[in-house]
């Protein structure tokens, strides 16, 4: 299970939303009228910064028009640092969206270690703290940092979004190598063990569309304001994963949760060799 499921209880986890804002905000909106629906292009850079160029082309040519994309970064970290410095540049030369979003915030923090538990801490404190930069939107689609994704990719997950029960829909993503559960599809279904939840891995399959407990936050649409208005956690009594239980969360409110198995992405990491690859 490599974690998940059946792990106990954890110390409570306190929210960075409850704290002052000491962000540096870059920001344009465009104009009143537009198309429907309206989608967030959401990614929070946490550390993993490695892939930057693959992954800015991979959000360019996705096939959605841009006037009806918002995107919103959130970079942890100082915004004296390169990264950001970067990030700033790449920012400006987005054009044609319908509005563009650039967060740096030094209380945020990153991670660059094994530790499942710090590291959920971070991405869910992140997560949560990017709602409050979220503008009006039909959907937010999550866009991890070290994921690829296919030109077709948001528009199949749209197309999930015709069943309103749909409250969330991912691509087919795998863990890393390094990850204890090596190649396995990040996608979860759950069962009951008397009154304690248990996770279980989802099968791979080649194609087709299947009904899921939850999946990776790597490539998904959530619609809104579903998103907004469920507080994420790192983890529950017995369910860990901020993106596991999100699908948890949602089923309680009388929402599915979907996967497109065709929507193949690429999952990225660098080996101890600095070597660049996928699986």
């Amino acid at each position: 299970m490599g974690g998940y499921g059946g792990v106990g209880v954890f110390n409570q986890f306190v929210s960075l939303n409850s704290k002052p804002d000491r962000a540096f905000v870059l920001c344009s909106n465009g104009g009143a009228s537009i198309k429907r629906p309206l989608i967030t292009v959401l990614t929070i850079f946490v550390g993993r910064g490695f892939v930057l160029e693959l992954w800015l082309k991979s959000l360019k040519n996705l096939n959605f028009p841009r006037g009806q994309v918002s995107i919103l970064w959130v970079y942890s970290g100082k915004k004296e640092d390169a990264f950001a410095s970067k990030l700033r540049l790449e920012f400006e030369k987005l054009k044609g969206y319908y509005s563009k979003t650039l967060v740096i915030n030094p209380s945020l923090k990153k991670y660059f270690g094994s530790d499942g538990h710090i590291r959920h801490r971070i991405i869910c404190d992140a997560y949560n703290y990017s709602k409050r930069y979220l503008g009006a939107s039909d959907y937010v689609f999550l866009l991890e940092d070290d994921v690829i994704v296919r030109r077709d990719s948001l528009v199949k997950l749209l197309c999930l979004m015709k069943n309103r029960r749909i409250g969330f829909a991912v691509g087919f993503l795998r863990y890393r190598p390094n990850d204890s559960n090596h190649s396995t599809p990040l996608a979860w279904e759950f069962s009951q063990d008397g009154h304690r939840a248990c996770v279980n891995f989802m099968p791979v399959q080649q194609d087709g569309i299947e009904e899921i407990g939850s999946g990776t936050f790597g490539c998904s649409l959530v619609r809104e304001p579903l998103w907004s208005q469920t507080e994420l956690v790192p983890w529950s009594e017995y369910i860990f994963g901020t993106d596991v239980n999100f699908g948890h969360q949602i089923r309680q409110k009388g929402y599915k949760s979907m996967i497109d198995w065709s929507v193949r992405c690429k999952h990225y990491f660098r080996t101890k060799e600095g070597k660049l690859v996928y699986v």
